[in-house]
């Protein structure tokens, strides 16, 4: 069988960290109770057979979706986005985590270098709405930022990156323990990098106090005014596409059927930065043991993944995890009710045409 080296791309590398520790509640979940019609909350978008609430008009889908994978796409990008702030698109948080900014539907963040390739590439695609948004100096500092980021060369230093399938919120000693390998060294003090020398930018030029706190009016419109547009919208659906990609393949991995199985795989790319290959393989020996459910593969591949998750973010992994596989339930401190918030039916099967799903199990 393939084996998929799964990890989410460089652009989702603050795995919503942010949240974890300021929690931005989304507004509809506090109206699960209602009936699951659409609303004015809701955007209809052709082609989907979801009530989103995020706006998927005039942006441009990654090419070879299929329609049921586009539907799916869309309704992880609403479920686990929500997760991440209360903004949908334009989700901006301050530098109370250390980050300088963590912006978008999924908080790309300067921090760990995954926001500076979006805005640079919307500064040199779309440099006159660029700088249309962006006034009184503020395009001038930020070009002059992502330009000396560049500068200091576009590849991280090795020992900076995390292992394949693992992402910051896991514990590195039990992760090098599964893996046989030696703890990384304690790093000695080095030159700040070029990310936190962007940190430094963000909380010198971004801010009205000194602690990265308060949003200049001029920055604030800026970023959420440019998180908006079609143009980054399409940007950031691009960029997570590649957690789609994540998501299917481990869907089709473990011979799931269910969109709920999807949505679950979906988030662990947006959140844990996928499964590492030795802890697929390690899931695959349980799973291989009797006869599961979907449902219990899930649960049982939850409570492997959370083994390398470092105890102050656990719970939260989990809460969102649990949420998905039964459909609701406790996350943030709001009830959630998937299928009434976005009248969808997660236990439906993700490809409809019983043929079609024969063909990828058998992949």
């Amino acid at each position: 069988m393939q084996k998929y080296f799964v990890s989410a791309f460089t652009f989702v590398a603050c795995v919503g960290c942010g949240q974890i520790s300021n929690f931005q509640l989304s507004p509809f979940s506090q109206v699960v109770e209602a009936v699951a019609q659409p609303t004015a909350g809701h955007w209809q978008t052709a082609g989907l057979n979801i009530c989103s609430k995020l706006d998927f008009e005039s942006i441009t889908w990654p090419a070879g979706l299929t329609p049921e994978e586009q539907n799916a796409f869309a309704l992880g990008l609403n479920i686990s986005g929500s997760f991440e702030g209360s903004d949908g698109w334009r989700n901006i948080t301050n530098d109370f985590d250390g980050e300088g900014l963590s912006l978008g539907l999924l908080n790309q963040c300067l921090g760990e270098g995954s926001l500076q390739p979006m805005l640079t590439e919307m500064i040199q695609k779309h440099t006159d709405l660029m700088k249309q948004i962006f006034i009184a100096g503020t395009f001038e500092s930020l070009e002059g930022m992502l330009t000396q980021w560049q500068k200091r060369g576009m590849v991280p230093d090795n020992e900076d990156q995390l292992e394949t399938g693992f992402s910051s919120l896991d514990d590195e000693d039990v992760v090098a323990d599964f893996l046989k390998r030696k703890p990384k060294p304690k790093p000695k003090p080095k030159p700040k990098t070029r990310n936190e020398e962007s940190v430094d930018w963000a909380v010198k030029n971004l801010y009205l106090d000194s602690k990265g706190i308060i949003f200049t009016p001029a920055w604030m419109l800026g970023f959420t005014g440019m998180s908006d547009t079609a143009e980054y919208r399409s940007l950031q659906l691009a960029k997570a596409h590649s957690l789609h990609q994540g998501a299917m393949a481990l869907f089709h991995h473990f011979k799931m059927t269910q969109v709920r199985s999807y949505l679950f795989f979906f988030d662990i790319m947006v959140q844990n930065g996928g499964i590492n290959s030795d802890v697929i393989d390690s899931i695959d020996a349980t799973l291989t043991k009797k006869e599961f459910s979907e449902t219990e593969k899930l649960e049982r591949i939850l409570t492997i993944r959370l083994k390398f998750v470092r105890k102050k973010y656990a719970a939260d992994v989990k809460s969102r995890k649990e949420s998905l596989i039964k459909g609701g339930g406790f996350v943030h401190g709001i009830n959630r009710s998937y299928d009434l918030e976005y009248c969808a039916r997660l236990n439906s099967q993700l490809y409809p045409d019983s043929a079609e799903v024969e063909n990828y199990l058998n992949l």
